[in-house]
């Protein structure tokens, strides 16, 4: 098989037939990256979801070459390079932001990592608990946690330097 035909029957996958199958790729890496997240306490973005899902082709190809796994890998590295370069993104997921993401956690991954403190991942995070918006920023290792009566108002504290501010 050609690499234009493999590239071709990639892309029929990702971008018919799997979509039929299973939603848009972006949406369910990122319900799969919440769950994986959850389960083991640390965080996993949907780009994550891609880069190891394609290392799961890897391993079969070393296992036993097959043109199917080839294909999947084609489209698992697609759908990864997409979601790193899109600056689209589903609501409850990543927001792009000059220094890094924004990251929509569910309230229980949420806890999990406030709870972490600066164990926690070095990213900025937010999720809604109890009528409040609750926002982490972790980014420096400092662990600064905020509640706000608004997304609007945790999200623009998110994207503060706020840290340098508390400190002066």
């Amino acid at each position: 098989m050609k690499r234009s035909e493999i590239l071709e029957k990639a892309r029929q996958c990702v971008c018919e037939d799997r979509d039929k199958q299973y939603g848009h790729p972006e949406d369910n890496f990122g319900k799969i990256a919440e769950l994986w997240s959850a389960y083991r306490g640390e965080l996993f973005l949907r780009r994550d979801v891609a880069m190891m899902m394609a290392l799961v082709k890897i391993a079969r190809i070393y296992a036993g070459e097959s043109i199917d796994s080839y294909i999947d890998l084609a489209g698992y590295a697609a759908c990864g390079g997409e979601l790193a370069t899109e600056s689209r993104e589903p609501k409850g997921e990543e927001e792009p932001f000059p220094n890094g993401l924004i990251t929509a956690l569910s309230e229980e991954t949420g806890d999990v990592f406030v709870s972490l403190g600066s164990s926690a991942p070095r990213e900025r995070f937010y999720f809604h608990s109890d009528g409040k918006w609750i926002g982490l920023d972790n980014h420096s290792g400092d662990a600064w946690v905020e509640e706000f009566d608004s997304e609007e108002a945790c999200l623009s504290w998110l994207r503060s330097e706020h840290e340098e501010e508390e400190t002066e």
